[in-house]
């Protein structure tokens, strides 16, 4: 009887290196929609509120697919404004509103270092505005996108998220806002 001592198909590198958006998978491919919050539970919601600098922070996030060699890699994050407007105007989301830019803000680039597959990052949203009547009973839309990698290439299929905000459901978490 012959026995071997070589690795486990396993722990082979396998699949194809490409960065994506993960939050642009989570309708099973359907669509890239990422609602907030994302569920009725509290270990559901998928953003921070922090009441000292009144920012509502919704958690995003880059990841490498495929397991391989995990070299350092970096992306950059952009708002992509024609899709949200095209979303906006077509009437594809049910009380859709643009939100505008200058009430939210976005890193420029999130690098993630050797040996990592990914990172989060935050869309940082002025709470404040959401209290606004404008918002009321509206869902806030923003699609991030991710541009000019290094290190690999983008999955376009995920590489953009819209971002639907319920603004209803936000409100009672936005305490102490006047």
């Amino acid at each position: 009887m012959l026995a071997s001592c070589e690795g486990n198909d396993a722990d082979e590198d396998y699949g194809y290196a490409y960065l994506y958006m993960p939050q642009a998978t989570t309708s099973g491919g359907l669509n890239a929609d990422y609602q907030v919050p994302s569920g009725g539970g509290e270990n559901t919601y998928n953003f921070n509120y922090d009441a000292a600098s009144q920012r509502l922070d919704i958690v995003l996030g880059v990841i490498r697919s495929g397991k391989v060699p995990a070299k350092a890699y970096s992306v950059d994050i952009i708002s992509r404004t024609d899709t949200t407007a095209y979303i906006s105007e077509q009437g594809l989301i049910e009380n859709g509103i643009v939100l505008p830019e200058g009430l939210y803000e976005l890193p420029e680039t999130v690098s993630v270092e050797a040996g990592e597959s990914s990172a989060a990052f935050y869309l940082s949203i002025d709470a404040q505005a959401l209290k606004e009547e404008a918002y009321a009973g509206k869902k806030a839309i923003v699609t991030v996108g991710l541009s000019n990698p290094k290190g690999y290439e983008i999955l376009e299929e995920y590489a953009s998220t819209v971002v639907i905000i319920d603004v209803e459901a936000i409100r009672p978490f936005l305490s102490g806002l006047e």
